[in-house]
């Protein structure tokens, strides 16, 4: 029995076990953590708790005493693998106060506290019960990778019940226990989000409803080709389980890559009354095929997305962007003008916006975009972007806050506006976008104001930053080669 009468948490974003864990009032505990990423990058404080990072305050505080990170089975099987672990443990150890590598690539000490990198057989036996920490993309993510992750494939690599009976073969109980779907940020597809549920019912109650296995097997049909019976088992799926978007969405997108576009807009259509969350950003590909620089497979999928839903704001944006990073501004126009309509408080759409506008160089309308956008972000409106957080009091969330304070001190400066400029400049630097060219923007400012003792001030940050964006910039360009060489090449190197 995994559960000792524990307590089962369902959330989105994964930060939020820590605040399961802080009201429970945890304290020197054992954590498994099932998930194919580590979440206990080092903070100094919880004001900067994110779903990257929620692990490391639990381990200030004392709440835990032991940490296993479970990875994916693959995350083992190849040196360049390993060496991904290696990399993530090498990395963690570096912040923590007494971090210590004890056996690569598997094993380290946080302050004498063991942290241990392990597959679900490896796991020890515990003689007590464990706070239970599983993400849903451990099953659909294949292994660990460090810097640009895998897309998930097509299928889950491994299925509820065979991480429960792993769980069950190690001896594995829980008190607690956390279950993140992980849905934004991309880590889980949107089709899989109902696996968390599954997980939750198969240990509450030891099988998962009919609705789910229909969902499984009808997932398994579409994969090998066989989509007429792929769309009778998620029917099936909807009419057992119709109050969930799971059925319908999968009907939804089977109907759309079968060109029944009208069909497909009415199960989209009850998959969102089902469940709004749905509608997420992250309800498409798109974005993580624009975020990898795989343009072409962003745009269609963004136009899929907008075959369903053609009010989409974040498809309409992300097809924006694209025209922009192509330089085609009339198609960045209307695309920039389709999303406003929808949204006049996108905080991605106005500096999209922005951006073409000062290519136009309109820079006063641009400014008042890009200030338009900040004044957003300060209100609540989140931009997209990759920090997800549930949080209490959290921080502003907004990645780009500082970089739009840098454009902002350019387009200030284009219109004679020095003091402003530089405000606006000193602000990005200080937030943490701090680059060779904003510092020589600030000595040219500062000189034009004859301000010779901070334009100094700012020349020397520009020598001392330099070398830093020197090897910045030769390992994007080695990222950039490394992607540009085919995958059979990219092996036979591996080899060698």
């Amino acid at each position: 029995m995994i559960l000792d009468g524990a307590a089962v948490h369902l959330m989105e974003n994964h930060d939020a076990a820590y605040y399961c864990w802080r009201d429970a009032g945890v304290q020197d505990r054992i954590l498994v953590h099932v998930d194919a990423h580590n979440d206990m990058w080092w903070i100094p404080d919880i004001r900067s708790i994110t779903i990257a990072n929620y692990i490391c305050p639990a381990f200030q505080q004392g709440m835990l005493r032991a940490i296993y990170w479970v990875v994916p089975d693959a995350s083992f099987h190849t040196r360049a693998n390993r060496r991904a672990l290696a990399r993530h443990l090498e990395r963690i150890v570096r912040k923590y106060p007494g971090g210590k590598i004890l056996e690569r690539p598997i094993r380290g000490s946080l302050n004498g506290k063991p942290l241990v990198i392990c597959a679900l057989g490896d796991l020890p036996r515990f003689g007590e019960p464990v706070l239970l920490d599983i993400d849903v993309d451990y099953l659909v993510l294949p292994r660990v990778t460090y810097g640009a992750g895998d897309l998930p494939p097509e299928l889950p690599w491994r299925w509820p019940e065979e991480l429960i009976e792993g769980l069950a073969r190690r001896g594995v109980r829980s008190d607690l226990l956390t279950i993140a779907y992980s849905v934004e940020g991309g880590y889980t597809p949107i089709e899989w989000k109902y696996l968390g549920d599954e997980l939750a019912l198969r240990l509450r109650q030891g099988a998962a409803p009919q609705a789910m296995l229909e969902l499984r097997q009808g997932a398994r049909e579409e994969a090998a080709g066989d989509f007429q019976s792929a769309g009778r088992r998620y029917a099936e799926a909807a009419r057992l389980m119709p109050h969930s978007a799971a059925g319908w969405w999968r009907l939804a997108q089977l109907y759309a890559r079968s060109a029944r576009i009208e069909e497909a807009r009415a199960y989209y259509r009850r998959a969102l009354e089902a469940d709004p969350s749905y509608r997420s950003a992250f309800a498409t590909q798109g974005i993580l095929w624009q975020w990898k620089g795989m343009l072409g497979e962003a745009e269609a999928g963004y136009r899929r997305t907008l075959a369903l839903d053609p009010s989409n704001v974040w498809a309409l944006v992300g097809l924006a962007q694209i025209a922009l990073a192509r330089k085609q501004w009339e198609e960045a126009y209307h695309w920039t003008g389709r999303a406003l309509a929808v949204d006049a408080e996108s905080v991605d759409a106005l500096r999209a916006r922005a951006r073409l506008l000062e290519h136009q160089r309109r820079w006063q309308e641009a400014a008042a975009a890009y200030e338009q956008s900040m004044k957003l972000a300060l209100l609540g409106r989140r931009p997209l972007g990759e920090t997800i957080v549930t949080g209490e009091g959290r921080r502003l969330l907004d990645d780009a806050h500082a970089h739009t304070y840098a454009r902002l001190g350019r387009l200030y400066g284009k219109l004679g506006q020095r003091a402003r400029a530089i405000n606006a400049c000193r602000i990005a630097a200080a937030a943490g976008y701090d680059r060779v060219w904003l510092r020589l923007r600030l000595v040219k400012l500062c000189l034009a104001e004859k301000r010779w003792g901070p334009a100094g001030g700012h020349f020397w940050r520009a020598l001392t930053l330099a070398p830093g964006e020197a090897r910045r910039l030769a390992r994007k360009l080695r990222r950039r080669a490394w992607k540009a060489i085919s995958s059979s090449a990219r092996k036979a190197l591996r080899r060698a």
